[in-house]
């Protein structure tokens, strides 16, 4: 009988970390920080380290003997510019290096980092590996900085850089898919750059835990951007959104100047093997369902 890989997992309490543990835990021996005061809902065989990522902390007394360090985190304030810089400098790039020292001090393989899109800044082309990013936000500035150390480590750790491109899914707040759904509910208008708005990829939040998993299981990922394969636009998405709400969208239509998010997925489907499943159709329909307020019938 093959032994369990042990990892050691931050952002388990976020959308992806929550979702990878609900559908892996049975699979591997993860050992999850967690703020200290965090309501958690995991699986008995989740050992908690509580561990505040934006703290002085100290990785003394962490486990050792791990197969994977999956650094999954991001600071909560991510949207609280400029107030909240320090906040995420700390968790996002002082705690990236932190990490990487103890998998390194502890001869811990594997590291994997949730990194971001967003350091692309949006483009007019596919955007690929490759693309030279250009980080519009102090987040996305943030996320840069960390895979730069991290690339640093390379002769050291086989560490994989994980771009992911909007994740969505129940549960979520404040970001993409959430935001847009809460303007159309409360029948706000939706601004168009061009007649169909900008263009983007999207990723169901079950799609990138396996995803994230098949990473664990893959020698030399290295930078690797993960996306659904379809292009969606913003006109078609909110008319998506729309019609599960059975309410009507308006949109105000201005000149097109957006670049765009769509993701060139060529290098995940090869390395992987893995085409994410879930469409834009059944993904929206299966976010709108989990909340709280029910879709119509």
């Amino acid at each position: 009988m093959n032994q369990k890989r042990k990892i050691l997992l931050t952002g388990g309490t976020g959308l992806l970390g929550g979702e990878f543990i609900r559908r892996y835990a049975s699979e591997l021996d993860i050992y999850a920080l967690c703020r200290p005061g965090t309501p958690l809902a995991f699986p008995p065989s989740v050992k908690v380290i509580p561990c505040d990522l934006s703290s002085d902390f100290d990785t003394k007394g962490w486990p050792q003997g791990l197969d994977a360090v999956m650094h999954m985190a991001q600071s909560r304030r991510y949207k609280d510019f400029p107030d909240g810089t320090s906040d995420v400098f700390r968790v996002n790039v002082i705690s990236t290096m932190k990490l990487l020292e103890y998998a390194r001090k502890n001869a811990i393989r594997k590291f994997v980092f949730a990194s971001s899109g967003s350091i692309f800044g949006g483009s007019k082309d596919p955007i690929r590996e490759d693309t030279t990013p250009h980080p519009g936000t102090f987040y996305a500035l943030s996320k840069w900085q960390s895979e730069g150390l991290i690339r640093q480590y390379q002769p050291v750790l086989d560490a994989a850089i994980l771009r992911f491109f909007f994740i969505y899914g129940p549960g979520q707040e404040m970001r993409f898919i959430p935001t847009l759904t809460q303007r159309i509910r409360q029948g706000k208008t939706v601004t168009l750059a061009g007649e169909r708005g900008f263009k983007f990829s999207l990723m169901f939040v079950s799609d990138a835990a396996d995803s994230v998993f098949k990473v664990l299981g893959t020698d030399g990922v290295g930078i690797l951007n993960l996306a659904g394969e379809e292009v969606n636009d913003l006109y078609t998405v909110a008319n998506k959104i729309g019609s599960l709400l059975k309410l009507p969208v308006s949109f105000e239509v201005r000149p097109d100047t957006q670049e765009h998010y769509v993701v060139d997925v060529r290098k995940m489907i090869r390395l992987l093997g893995f085409v994410p499943p879930t469409s834009t159709d059944e993904g929206l329909r299966k976010t709108l369902e989990a909340q709280s307020t029910p879709l119509p019938h």
